[in-house]
């Protein structure tokens, strides 16, 4: 299917080609040269005010535009009402063309509150709580709390790992529900 800048420039070519060919056979015919001069002043406007007018429309679609600042700002909303986000930083967005966009955000995160999930210690004190008590307090060397701490820094790390793909995963959703079907997200931590 063509789309419709292509067919505007096609038409608009052809019309100048027809006035082209139009004013020769004047000429061939009167011997008169005015012809040839209304043709070439015709047809350098007719390019001049067609890329003019194809320029403006699509230059939103070269230059590239920025999410409305609804979408945005909902966006950040949605994303810091979530337990795990405490902030949103320095948000970019960038619409590519009708389906495609580049999102763009530093997200700080709730340590305290991926540390909940991760024990599952929504409560003190709690089963969950005791057992973590109940853990520590069999540590009886330094090389032990060590592996203590190495072991719940990985746990952390891929936790936070997850949290970052589910955060994605919503930013993704809305842009879907946005008519969206390309996306570049980057989201870093702040």
């Amino acid at each position: 299917m063509i789309n419709i800048t292509t067919f505007a420039e096609c038409g608009l070519g052809v019309i100048a080609a027809g006035v082209g060919v139009a004013s020769s056979f004047q000429y061939w015919l009167t011997g008169e040269t005015i012809y040839d001069s209304y043709a070439s002043v015709f047809m350098a406007s007719t390019v001049v005010l067609g890329s003019a007018l194809l320029l403006s429309k699509n230059a939103k679609a070269l230059v590239g535009e920025t999410l409305p600042v609804e979408d945005v700002e909902y966006l950040i909303f949605k994303l810091e009402e979530d337990d795990v986000v405490d902030s949103v930083h320095d948000v970019k967005t960038e619409v590519l063309g009708l389906d495609t966009v580049r999102f763009k955000a530093e997200i700080e995160f709730n340590a305290e509150a991926i540390t909940r999930k991760i024990m599952n210690l929504y409560e003190i004190p709690s089963d969950e709580s005791k057992q973590l008590f109940d853990d520590v307090s069999l540590l009886n060397t330094e090389v032990e709390v060590e592996d203590w701490v190495m072991k719940n820094n990985a746990m952390y790390q891929t936790a936070l790992s997850s949290e970052l793909q589910r955060i994605e995963n919503i930013v993704k959703s809305h842009l879907a529900e946005a008519h969206f079907k390309n996306f570049y997200i980057d989201l870093e931590l702040w």
